[in-house]
């Protein structure tokens, strides 16, 4: 997925219609979060760290103009554990 950056094989591939494993649009997500401002998204990612396990990655969205917005995400065990709780 284009949001992990050591995967080059998915350099230049469009993600936005990507689905996590519960059918979140992760990217599409992302844009609309940067459209009201900023906020978190919630996706469940592969974590390198951890065999490419997928695990829950809360990324905070910033909007920086009409054309770029930043996310900034850490997996985050305690988190996940709260979120695996339901």
């Amino acid at each position: 997925m284009a949001w992990l950056r050591h995967l080059v094989l998915g350099v230049g591939i469009n993600h936005a219609d990507d689905q996590d494993p519960n059918g979140v649009y992760v990217i599409q997500e992302f844009f609309d979060v940067a459209k009201r401002g900023d906020g978190f998204v919630y996706g469940i990612i592969p974590d390198p760290a951890q065999n490419m396990t997928s695990k829950l990655k809360p990324i905070y969205v910033v909007n920086v103009n009409d054309e770029w917005f930043l996310g900034l995400g850490i997996y985050w065990p305690e988190v996940e554990e709260l979120y695996n709780k339901g």
